[in-house]
């Protein structure tokens, strides 16, 4: 999975840093939560 956030899907209301340091972002339009995978720099 990937690609990012699309544009113009509606407004991200709340986000959460999980326990290992990703993202979880609420998105308001569709009432969907999806998980943002933050990779380690080298």
């Amino acid at each position: 999975m990937g690609g990012g956030v699309r544009n113009g899907v509606g407004i991200i209301r709340n986000v959460w840093v999980t326990r290992d340091g990703n993202l979880l972002i609420h998105q308001s339009s569709t009432n969907r939560v999806g998980l943002v995978t933050i990779k380690p720099t080298l």
